[in-house]
This record gives C-alpha cells, structure tokens and sequence, in this order.
C-alpha cells in the first residue's frame, strides 16, 4: 500500500512539473518573438515583424502588446485597415495604453471621423496631461473641426512641453490665414 501511494505522489509530482514547463516555455518563445518583431519594426521590415507579432498571438490570444505591435507592423507596411482593427483589439484588452489610443486617433482623424478621434485623444490628455503627441493630435482634430485658435493653442502648448523636439515652425502648416501664403482649397 505504502509503494503504491508513493507511485501515485511520484507519479503526481511529475505530472504538475511537466505542466510548468509549457507554461514557462511559452513566455520564453513571447519574448522571443517580440525581440525579434521590435528588431524586425526597427529595420522598416513590415512583413517580418507582422509574422513575430502573430506567433505570439497563437501562443496568447489576449496579449493587448503583440496587438498593439502588430497594429504598428500594419501601419508601417501601410496596411490602414488590419492596423486599425489590431490597435482597436490591444485598446480593448488594455485601455490604459495611451499610445494606441492616439495611433487610432490618428487613423479617425485620416477617415474624417473627428468626434471619434476626439474622443481618443482626450482619453490619452486625461491619463498623460503633458503628452506632446496628444496635444499635436488634438490640434490636427481642431484643425479639420476649424477650430483655428484652439488649434494653435494645443500646438504651442506641445511646442511649450518639447521645444527640442517639435521646431517652431514644424507644427505650422505652410500655408495659413495667419502666414503671406493663404491655403487653398482642393476642387473635387
């Protein structure tokens, strides 16, 4: 009797090691598709950086990161549409990431969907007040909505937060009411 509970506590002790090993083998092979995805994204490699982010997919369908890294790998091989849905799934899985909210921001902005792409980027402005891109992107928002002074206000307030990073004249558009060359309208 004593061996054969001694088999049985052996025999239960493998079994729950083994079960570990699939678990702990599994965040490895993440992290090494998602080095080697950023790597990919670094070097302007889309399509290889799309694979590494997918692979971590199949390994965990809920991790909001490899849908937000893929969501970029879409944008760069400019794929809007695959983006789009990918940087909406990491915001559902994690709504507190700030930079996917505004990447989506973007994109409703391009689509002429300002009241959504608002609605993005005073998400980001209410968890990071002092987000330089957030700031630039509201600005775009009251751009399209004509909202000019607001617009220049949001502008130099992201010019006030990173003056390094965005030259005065870099968040200006080239043509303005308020420059010598007054902007034209595109005829359909």
């Amino acid at each position: 009797m004593l061996k054969m509970m001694r088999k049985v506590a052996v025999c239960l002790v493998a079994s729950l090691v083994v079960s570990c090993f699939p678990g702990c083998s599994a965040e490895s092979k993440k992290a090494k598709h998602l080095k080697k995805g950023e790597a990919y994204l670094a070097e302007s490699k889309a399509r290889e950086a799309i694979i590494e982010f997918r692979n971590i997919l199949q390994i965990d369908p809920k991790d909001a990161q490899a849908y937000y890294k893929l969501g970029l790998a879409y944008l760069q091989a400019g794929q809007v549409a695959e983006a789009y849905a990918d940087l909406s799934r990491s915001v559902e899985l994690k709504k507190e990431n700030v930079d996917a909210q505004l990447k989506l921001g973007g994109i409703l902005l391009a689509g002429r969907e300002t009241a959504r792409a608002r609605e993005k980027v005073a998400f980001a402005l209410s968890q990071e007040p002092n987000n330089v891109d957030a700031h630039l992107l509201m600005s775009s928002v009251l751009v399209v909505e004509k909202d000019l002074e607001k617009a220049i206000a949001e502008a130099k307030k992201a010019i006030e937060l990173d003056p390094k990073r965005i030259g005065r004249t870099s968040a200006w558009p080239s043509c303005s009411p308020w420059r010598s060359r007054p902007c034209r309208r595109r005829r359909p």
